[in-house]
């Protein structure tokens, strides 16, 4: 094998392996009338399925209903497929259930995004460690 070929299928590999994760996207600044707020449960975070509480409020600390709660996990290394969750409605007390399942121990991020009805959304960015089984 020549120099040349060797040369452009290391290339090929590194792009291919940077195009396996999206580049990290700037947090929009929060909007201050939404409080977002993430209740994880009180015990360690592990490999497989779970469900993710998150609280979502007014500025008057009033539940809000009928919001889209989105979650992405992104691993902090690349070459992950990222992992996505929903919820939409939410109970009486403003809370939302998101089903979501970790795919490997590591460290993750994830980044939860809340739409409100009338459009408006707040962002929120946390750094998780997940424990293999």
């Amino acid at each position: 094998m020549t120099h040349l070929l060797r040369a452009a299928l290391l290339i090929l590999c590194a792009l291919i392996l940077a195009s396996c994760r999206q580049s990290a996207q700037p947090m929009p600044t929060p909007d201050p009338d939404i409080q977002l707020e993430w209740l994880p449960a009180d015990k360690p975070f592990r490999v497989g399925l779970d469900a993710l509480i998150f609280s979502l409020k007014n500025a008057r600390s009033e539940p809000i209903r009928g919001a889209l709660i989105e979650v992405r996990g992104d691993m902090n290394h690349a070459g992950m497929v990222p992992v996505n969750g929903m919820a939409e409605g939410g109970t009486d007390d403003g809370r939302y259930v998101v089903p979501f399942e970790w795919t490997m121990g590591g460290d993750w991020i994830l980044t939860v995004r809340a739409t409100l009805p009338d459009g408006r959304s707040t962002q929120r960015r946390y750094e998780v460690q997940v424990r293999a089984q």
